[in-house]
C-alpha cells in the first residue's frame, strides 16, 4: 500500500506543478489559451489520483432503483420539459432579448469564431459558442443550452434527492422545481445568472456520492463541478466555500468521536488541490492583470457592505432595518416579487402557493432538526446566502434570489421527508394528499407561466430600443449592406455585444445624413437603411425616395426612441442626392486653435446630421470649439399658419425664420422652442446657428406641423440651400 500512497502524493504534486507551469506561461504570453492544456493535464492527474485511490475500496452499496424510481424520474423529465417549453416560440420573443443576453451572445461568438475561452462565466459563454457551430447564429442556438440547463436542474436534483430521502419527498420536492414558474420562465434566457442551476444540482448529486461511496474520483468532479461557481454569477460564488467548510467542520467532530477514518482527511486534499488547478487563471488574472473577477461582489455591493459598517447608524435601527428587509426577501417568495417584468408579472410573488408554504415549513423544520448535521448545514446553505442578499444590497431584485432555488427546494424534500415519517395520516392517504398538492401546484404554474406570456406590461418590456432595431438588422438578408442612422447604443458593426446578430451583413454606422444617402461607386448589393427614433423613421421613406424613387419600406412603430423604420433599394434603380435640404457649415477649433471647417448640403435636421465625426471629437475634448451654421429656404406646401419646433439637447443655438428669431440653451435633456409663422406662397430664410458644449454629444432636431397636419420633421423637398 505504500506504493500507491506515494504514488497519490507524486500525482497530487505533478497536478500542482502542472497548474503552476500553466499560469507562468498565462504570465509570459497574457494570453489564457497558453496555460489551458497545462491546467486540464493538473486536473487529469488529479483524476488518475482519484482512480487509483478508489482501486479495492470497498463499495457501499447503494439504494437500488425500482420501477417507480424509474416513473418519478421520468415524470419529473417530462413536468420540466413542458414547462422550458411551454410557448417557447412566443416567449420571449425570438427577435427580442432580456437580461443580458447580447453580452452573452457576443462573448459566445468569439468561442464560434476562434475558441477564444472566456474566463468569467466560462459555461455560461462556451456552451452557447458549441450551439452556434451546431445550429448557427441564431436566437434558439444562443438560448439552448440554458433550456437544456433548466431541463436537466429538477433531473438531477431528483437523482441527487433520491440518494438521501424517501422516494415520495424526493419526487414532490424536483417535481416542484419542474413546475416552478420562476425557473421555468428564467430558464429561457440566456444570462449568467440563470445557467448555474443545473451545475448546483450536479453539485448537490456528487456531494451524496462523495459522502455515501467515499469516492476521490467524485471528489475531483466535485471540486471541477463547484470550480465553475468561483467564475459564475457572485451570488453562487458563496456555497462551495460554504460546503467545503461545513463538511469539514462535521468531519472534525465525528474523527474525534472515532467515527471517521484518517484516510478520509485526503478527500479534502484532492478537492484543494483541484480548487487550485482550477482557480489558477483567475488568481492569475487578479494579481498579474488587475482583474476584478473574484472582488466583483465587493466592487458591486460597495454601497450595501458599507451600511455594516458601525459608524453608519446606531445597532437598533440597523437591526430593525435587516428585520424589515429578510421580511421582504422572503416576500420576494411568498408575496410579491419585483417591478422587473421580463420573468415575472410585477409584484407577483416568485413561487406558488404550495411551493411558499412548504418552503415555509421546511425551514421551520431544519430548524426543528438542527442537530442532524447534513440538514443543518442544507439550512446553512440557504440561509446565510439568504440574509446576506437580503440585508446587504439596498433594493429587492428577484433574480439574485435566484441563486437560492436549488438549495431551497432541497430544504423542501428535507421537509417533506421530515413531515412523512411523524404518521399523522395513514402512509397512503399522505402520499395522495402530496400527489394533489403537487399536481395543484403544476397546474397554478402553468397557469401563471402562460399569465405571463400574455401579460401586456410582459410583452412591453421586450419592446426596447436595443430590441427592435437589431431585429430589423438581423432580418436583413445576408449579403446586403445596411446604413445605419441610430444611436452608438445599437450600432451592431463595431466590436460590440451584438455583432455576432449581424454577422451575415456588412454595414457601418453612417457617418453623417449626407453621407448616408450618398451611393458607393459599383456598388451592386442591395441596400438597406434602419432608421431608429419616431421622428427619423418616418422621415426615412421620403430621405431614400430623394435617390431611390423604386424602393421598399416598412415602419414598425413602438414609441419614441424605439419605433424603427426600414427602407431598401438596389444601386441600379438609385441615383445622386438632389440639392435639397439646407446649406451646412461647420467649423471646429482645437486647444492649439487651430480651425478647421467643412461645408456640405445637409437633406434634413435630426439627431444624425451633425457628422459624427466632429460629434466624436466634442465629446473627447480633441476640440474646444464647434459651431455649426445652417442656411436656406423654406417653402411652405400651401399657405396658413405654421408651427416650428426645434429640440436641442448639450448646446446652445439662435435660429431665424423670416422675421421671427430666438435662442435656446440646453444641457443633458433635450429643450424645446416653439414658434408660430403665416406663411404665404413665397419662401422665407432659415438660419440655425448650434454652439456644442465641450465633453456632450450634442444634437439637434426641427420639426413643423402644416395647417391642418401633425408635427413631423421638415422634409427636404420644403428646403432648398442658398448660394
Amino acid at each position: 500500500m505504500r506504493w500507491r500512497d506515494l504514488t497519490w502524493a507524486l500525482l497530487i504534486v505533478a497536478a500542482l506543478a502542472s497548474a503552476a507551469i500553466g499560469s507562468h506561461r498565462f504570465v509570459i504570453s497574457q494570453v489564457l489559451y497558453a496555460g489551458t492544456w497545462w491546467w486540464v493535464a493538473g486536473i487529469a492527474l488529479l483524476a488518475a489520483a482519484g482512480g487509483l485511490a478508489d482501486r479495492g475500496r470497498e463499495r457501499a452499496p447503494g439504494r437500488p432503483w425500482r420501477r417507480n424510481d424509474w416513473l418519478a424520474l421520468l415524470a419529473v423529465a417530462a413536468l420540466a420539459v413542458l414547462t422550458r417549453l411551454w410557448r417557447i416560440d412566443v416567449y420571449p420573443p425570438l427577435d427580442a432579448f432580456g437580461f443580458e443576453e447580447f453580452q452573452t451572445g457576443g462573448n459566445a461568438y468569439w468561442v464560434y469564431q476562434d475558441w477564444r475561452w472566456p474566463l468569467e462565466f466560462p459555461l455560461t459563454n462556451t456552451l452557447p459558442g458549441l450551439s452556434f457551430r451546431l445550429f448557427g447564429l441564431s436566437s434558439p442556438a444562443l438560448r439552448a443550452p440554458f433550456v437544456l440547463s433548466g431541463v436537466l436542474a429538477p433531473t438531477i436534483l431528483f437523482v441527487a434527492l433520491r440518494r438521501v430521502v424517501a422516494l415520495p419527498a424526493a419526487w414532490a420536492a424536483s417535481m416542484l422545481l419542474a413546475a416552478c414558474r420562476w425557473a421555468a420562465a428564467a430558464a429561457r434566457f440566456a444570462d449568467e445568472i440563470f445557467f448555474p442551476i443545473s451545475v448546483m444540482a450536479l453539485i448537490a448529486w456528487l456531494f451524496v456520492r462523495v459522502i455515501q461511496d467515499r469516492s476521490q474520483l467524485a471528489s475531483v468532479a466535485l471540486a471541477v463541478a463547484s470550480a465553475d461557481l468561483f467564475y459564475a454569477y457572485t451570488g453562487y460564488r458563496v456555497f462551495p466555500p460554504m460546503l467545503y467548510a461545513g463538511t469539514f467542520a462535521v468531519a472534525v467532530v465525528r474523527y474525534r468521536q472515532g467515527r471517521l477514518p484518517a484516510r478520509s482527511w485526503r478527500h479534502f486534499i484532492v478537492i484543494a488541490a483541484a480548487w487550485a488547478v482550477m482557480l489558477s487563471p483567475g488568481v492569475v488574472s487578479t494579481v498579474w492583470f488587475g482583474s476584478d473577477l473574484f472582488m466583483e461582489a465587493l466592487r458591486r455591493h460597495e454601497e450595501g457592505w458599507q451600511w455594516l459598517a458601525p459608524e453608519q447608524q446606531s445597532l437598533l435601527p440597523r437591526a430593525l432595518t435587516a428585520i424589515a428587509r429578510l421580511r421582504l426577501g422572503w416576500g420576494v417568495f411568498l408575496v410579491e416579487g419585483d417591478e422587473i417584468p421580463t420573468v415575472n408579472i410585477p409584484q407577483h410573488p416568485m413561487l406558488d402557493p404550495v411551493s411558499g408554504v412548504l418552503a415555509t415549513l421546511a425551514v421551520g423544520v431544519a430548524m426543528w432538526r438542527w442537530r442532524n448535521p447534513w440538514r443543518l448545514l442544507a439550512l446553512a446553505l440557504f440561509a446565510l446566502p439568504f440574509t446576506a442578499l437580503a440585508v446587504v444590497p439596498a433594493n429587492v431584485n428577484v433574480s439574485r434570489y435566484f441563486v437560492l432555488l436549488v438549495p431551497l427546494f432541497v430544504l423542501i424534500a428535507f421537509g417533506l421527508d421530515e413531515m412523512l415519517s411523524w404518521r399523522w395520516l395513514p402512509r397512503r392517504w399522505a402520499h395522495a394528499l402530496l400527489g394533489l398538492a403537487v399536481a395543484a401546484a403544476a397546474v397554478l404554474n402553468l397557469r401563471q407561466l402562460q399569465q405571463l406570456i400574455d401579460h401586456p406590461v410582459v410583452q412591453a418590456s421586450f419592446v426596447v430600443s436595443e430590441n427592435t432595431v437589431l431585429a430589423a438588422i438581423h432580418n436583413v438578408p445576408a449579403g446586403s449592406r445596411v446604413v445605419l442612422l441610430t444611436n452608438e447604443g445599437v450600432n451592431a458593426f463595431e466590436p460590440s455585444d451584438y455583432i455576432w446578430y449581424a454577422a451575415h451583413l456588412q454595414g457601418a454606422q453612417a457617418s453623417s445624413l449626407l453621407a448616408a444617402f450618398t451611393p458607393a461607386a459599383g456598388e451592386t448589393q442591395p441596400v438597406y437603411w434602419i432608421a431608429q427614433g419616431a421622428p427619423e423613421a418616418e422621415l426615412l421613406p421620403e430621405l431614400v425616395a430623394l435617390i431611390c424613387p423604386q424602393m421598399q419600406w416598412s415602419i414598425r412603430r413602438a414609441g419614441p426612441v424605439a419605433t424603427v423604420a426600414v427602407a431598401s433599394a438596389l444601386p441600379a434603380q438609385c441615383g445622386r442626392l438632389p440639392l435639397a435640404g439646407l446649406r451646412a457649415s461647420y467649423r471646429t477649433t482645437d486647444a492649439n486653435g487651430r480651425t478647421t471647417q467643412v461645408d456640405q448640403i445637409d437633406p434634413a435636421l435630426t439627431q444624425y446630421t451633425i457628422p459624427v465625426p466632429l460629434v466624436a471629437a466634442v465629446v473627447e475634448r480633441r476640440v474646444t470649439e464647434l459651431n455649426a451654421i445652417w442656411q436656406g429656404l423654406l417653402a411652405p406646401r400651401a399657405a396658413g399658419r405654421y408651427r416650428f419646433r426645434l429640440e436641442v439637447v448639450n448646446a446652445t443655438v439662435q435660429f431665424n425664420l423670416g422675421s421671427l428669431a430666438g435662442e435656446l440653451d440646453a444641457g443633458e435633456r433635450w429643450e424645446t422652442a416653439e414658434l408660430e409663422l403665416d406663411m404665404n406662397q413665397a419662401a422665407e430664410p432659415v438660419r440655425i446657428a448650434l454652439r456644442a458644449k465641450p465633453g456632450w454629444r450634442p444634437a439637434l432636431r426641427w420639426f413643423w406641423s402644416p395647417p391642418g397636419q401633425a408635427a413631423a420633421l421638415v422634409p427636404p423637398g420644403a428646403l432648398s440651400p442658398t448660394s
